[in-house]
């Protein structure tokens, strides 16, 4: 290796990574200073003599330090003054001599990176090794020597040892010749690939996950928060209860089922930790509908629960920000802060952020949750305040004391009924804004935001009035094209996923026959749509054909349902409502199956919650039928029953 002078330069030296010689021994430091010494000098460009008389090093030497210097570390920067030190070896050992083929060699020594040289010569092995190790198939335990002891090695050793003799390696190669075929060294090469990073490293180790690493870059940092309504902060929470719903059996009894998961979707202000809104999701995942549900029930005016539980309410003090104080109804903030799951990011979620609400969407670094200490402490408070101290909670990992000796586990009857969960999680959160915090001085959230917006008059952004009265944050778009046939007599009409929309308002419009189209919708009730021309101009309302218009539905029910009729689950005809049959089938399949029983309570929300859609009624396809809004009534009662001929003859008895 050739030394370039010129790139040895004080300047370049003063960057290099350094060694705190106190910590050196005399006779190390003695030994280091000179080395430090000649390095100086070199780099000052004086003559190689002068620097062997001053330091004792001659020229290979110097050069010698050089390369040690320059060569690059595992943790990306070179070695720079650390190679000066004693018994650090700066590059791995390379084997080249081959080793001696015998049968189980007996004595020890001369087989020193033997295993590195195996694996250089054949990387199907190491691609073996890897794949091994992403399956996380061991466990790394710390002994008290300090060192990490591999269990569960037997079964990748087998492994390894099956594909040398597949590779062509015989009994007298290393390392079947010898008496443990290797499996200490093995040890020894997996625990260097799974300690390449953090991440895998802490995975082998049994870690459930591993914290973002922080950047030594400088970042731009957050602007500090000194006023209410200037930051909000949200995300979604995983509740550890077992919960339950009311579900009617083949022979008219009602049944209990477990649901899957539920999330709740929080909006806290960081200034006066107040709780403005919240959303619970029904679902294995939520998705971006559920962040901007989240989102608009905190702008809105916090509509009040009727609760039938003895006992449970919102108390003297407590409720949310709006409902205490009415000049916050829709208000807005000026930045939301958010982690990086898809649903935050997604196009909808983005554009009822910046263009509806007009903040600021800030995202913080990928599994730093430190970034977003407000709402990851409030979780917490909840699990600790209610999820842990209910007869149905999980608690927060499998093999926790509390899931175990949970009553619940085995008595189906004790999970939590998804009604009460939902006047339990307002009555919560609403005490949480009333209970005092340390950090505003022993004030209630309630009390700081009353405080600020009242006493100190604090202008606040809000909504214009315009979009107040006509709040929809939930309104998405879709791009469609105009069908019909003037010959055939076909009026002019839109397919939405596999249904096709008609109204007055387009019916008379031959001129839109084959342009594209605009579409406006609520993704929690698809039965009517807006229509808009490529220019913006509106349209009016459309509405889906009859039998797709008669029971309120999802888009998420709309898009399962088509999927299930492709795999030929359900089966039914134009008189068929869809939405009942698919209640129908999951019915059935509740008792079975939690995902099924998630989407049956799913389901049955959205049919409570949505109201009835207000649409043109001089056509058929106009009229809008309302499904009853009984939680627990049967979809089939508005289905006519039709009598079914029995294969008994007439006058047949036992």
């Amino acid at each position: 290796m050739r030394i370039d002078r010129s790139e040895i330069t004080p300047e370049k030296l003063a960057a290099w990574p350094s060694v705190l010689v106190e910590s050196l021994s005399s006779q190390e430091q003695d030994r280091f200073l000179k080395a430090s010494l000649a390095m100086e000098l070199f780099a000052r460009g004086s003559r190689l003599a002068d620097i062997e008389q001053k330091t004792g090093f001659r020229r290979h030497q110097l050069y010698r330090l050089v390369r040690r210097a320059t060569t690059v570390h595992k943790d990306g920067r070179i070695f720079g003054f650390r190679a000066f030190l004693s018994n650090v070896r700066v590059k791995p050992h390379h084997r080249e001599a081959p080793i001696k083929h015998s049968y189980l060699l007996d004595h020890k020594g001369g087989k020193t990176g033997a295993m590195a040289q195996l694996l250089a010569s054949y990387p199907e092995l190491n691609a073996l090794l890897e794949r091994e190790i992403a399956k996380s198939p061991l466990i790394f335990r710390p002994r008290p020597n300090g060192q990490m002891s591999v269990q569960g090695l037997k079964n990748i050793h087998r492994s390894f040892i099956a594909q040398c003799r597949a590779l062509g390696l015989k009994e007298t190669d290393y390392p079947l010749n010898q008496s443990q075929r290797g499996i200490r060294s093995l040890s020894k090469v997996i625990k260097n690939l799974a300690s390449k990073s953090f991440a895998n490293a802490a995975k082998s180790a049994g870690a459930a996950r591993s914290k973002g690493c922080r950047s030594d870059l400088p970042a731009n940092s957050l602007q500090a928060i000194t006023r209410p309504y200037q930051a909000v902060e949200l995300d979604g929470h995983l509740l550890d209860i077992r919960l339950s719903i009311t579900c009617p059996d083949p022979f008219g009894f009602e049944q209990q089922v477990d649901l899957s998961r539920i999330w709740v979707l929080v909006v806290i202000d960081i200034y006066t930790r107040a709780i403005l809104g919240y959303h619970l999701a029904l679902a294995v995942e939520y998705d971006r509908h559920d962040v901007i549900r989240a989102v608009q029930n905190s702008v809105q005016p916090h509509a009040p629960v009727s609760f039938t539980i003895s006992g449970l309410g919102y108390g003297p003090t407590g409720g949310f920000p709006s409902q205490h104080l009415p000049e916050l109804a829709y208000a807005v903030w000026d930045e939301i802060r958010l982690d990086n799951a898809k649903a935050h990011f997604a196009e909808d979620t983005l554009k009822a952020l910046r263009d509806q609400l007009g903040c600021l969407v800030h995202a913080g670094p990928a599994r730093d949750p430190d970034k977003r200490p407000f709402i990851e402490r409030f979780f917490k408070t909840l699990s600790s305040n209610m999820s842990h101290r209910l007869p149905s909670t999980t608690g927060s990992g499998p093999e926790e004391l509390r899931r175990l000796l949970n009553a619940s586990n085995q008595q189906l009857a004790l999970a939590m009924p998804l009604s009460e969960l939902e006047q339990l999680i307002e009555a919560v959160l609403a005490s949480l804004n009333a209970t005092p915090h340390e950090s505003l001085g022993g004030r209630t959230p309630l009390q700081a935001m009353k405080y600020w917006v009242r006493d100190r008059l604090l202008p606040i952004r809000r909504l214009p009035k315009a979009l107040q009265d006509d709040l929809c944050l939930l309104q998405c778009s879709h791009t469609g094209r105009v069908n019909g046939n003037i010959a055939r007599g076909i009026r002019p009409n839109v397919s939405f996923y596999g249904v096709r929309y008609a109204g007055q308002a387009l019916a008379e419009r031959i001129d839109l026959i084959g342009k594209s189209v605009r579409l406006l919708y609520r993704p929690d009730d698809i039965r009517t749509l807006r229509i808009f021309e490529a220019n913006g101009a509106e349209i009016g309302l459309l509405t889906a054909s009859f039998q797709w218009n008669r029971t309120a539905h999802s888009l998420a029910m709309r898009r399962q349902i088509l999927k299930f009729v492709r795999e030929s689950k359900l089966k039914m005809d134009a008189e068929t409502d869809p939405v009942h049959v698919y209640l129908r089938y999951l019915r059935q399949e509740a008792p079975h199956r939690k995902k099924a029983a998630t989407k049956l309570a799913a389901a049955r929300r959205v049919a409570s919650e949505t109201k009835p859609s207000v649409v043109s009624n001089d056509t058929m396809e106009g009229r809008t039928h309302v499904a009853p809004q009984n939680e627990n009534s049967s979809a089939d009662e508005s289905t006519p029953v039709r009598p079914r001929k029995l294969s008994i003859p007439p006058g047949f008895s036992r």
